[in-house]
């Protein structure tokens, strides 16, 4: 009994002493991985607005698929159609982070989008977005983003 008690109160205060930021297996826990994914769609959202296909493009899964006001795309899709684009300005807030497991994430956010599409105004402004990750080789990448106007 003795014992028992004994490695249950060091496993205990062993697991205290663990960094909030890592969970099971040295796993990033649900905020580290939010504020990795925050970062990661900025960035895309970011290479979009500076049309830099390349970096756009190497954020998301060859099978990416896109789904917003112009309709369902792929990755060489709204990669094609960035050239198009222009005056886009964007604001990305109310995160909200759904772990489906340790390999694959929901983000949903506003979005505040400003820009056109050939000479127009490019979709809504106000827009509920959802993005879906799933890491491979270590690496976080979106394979679906889907766009809804917000009221």
């Amino acid at each position: 009994m003795t014992i028992s008690r004994t490695l249950i109160a060091g496993g205990c205060a062993l697991a205290l002493l663990l960094p909030a930021s890592a969970g099971a297996k040295g796993r990033p826990s649900a905020d580290a991985l939010k504020e990795t994914l925050i970062a990661q769609t900025t960035q895309i959202w970011q290479a979009f607005k500076d049309k830099q296909v390349d970096a756009f493009t190497a954020m998301l899964r060859d099978d990416f698929v896109n789904v917003d006001w112009s309709g369902v795309g792929g990755k060489s899709d709204i990669a094609g159609a960035m050239a198009d684009y222009s005056g886009v300005d964007f604001k990305l807030d109310n995160f909200q982070l759904v772990k489906a497991d340790h390999d694959a994430a929901i983000l949903t956010y506003h979005v505040a989008f400003h820009g056109n599409y050939k000479g127009k105004q490019a979709g809504p402004t106000s827009i509920n977005a959802t993005d879906v990750y799933v890491k491979r080789g270590g690496n976080w990448l979106a394979v679906l983003h889907q766009e809804t106007a917000a009221p």
